[in-house]
C-alpha cells in the first residue's frame, strides 16, 4: 500500500519537471506557466530541460500562506 509520501515527487528529487511541479501544487499546468511568467517560481535550465527546484515549491507555499494569514479577517 502506498502512503501519501510515496506519490510526492518532492520527497525524492531536487528538481521537478513542470507537470510534476503542477501536480505537486495541485494546479493546472497552464496555471503553473502563468506563475512562471510572473516570476513567482524560479526555473533551472539544464540544456533544453526546464526544471523547478523542489525547495522553490516549498518556499512559494510558505510565502503564499504567510500572505493569506496576514490578509485574514
Amino acid at each position: 500500500m502506498k502512503t501519501p509520501t510515496d506519490t510526492d515527487p518532492r520527497q525524492h528529487r531536487l528538481l521537478l519537471r513542470l507537470p510534476e511541479a503542477a501536480r505537486a501544487l495541485g494546479i493546472a499546468r497552464s496555471t503553473l506557466y502563468q506563475l512562471l511568467a510572473a516570476g513567482a517560481l524560479p526555473t533551472i535550465h539544464i540544456g533544453r530541460a526546464v526544471r523547478i527546484p523542489a525547495k522553490a515549491l516549498d518556499d512559494f507555499i510558505t510565502r503564499h500562506a504567510d500572505t493569506e494569514r496576514r490578509a485574514g479577517p
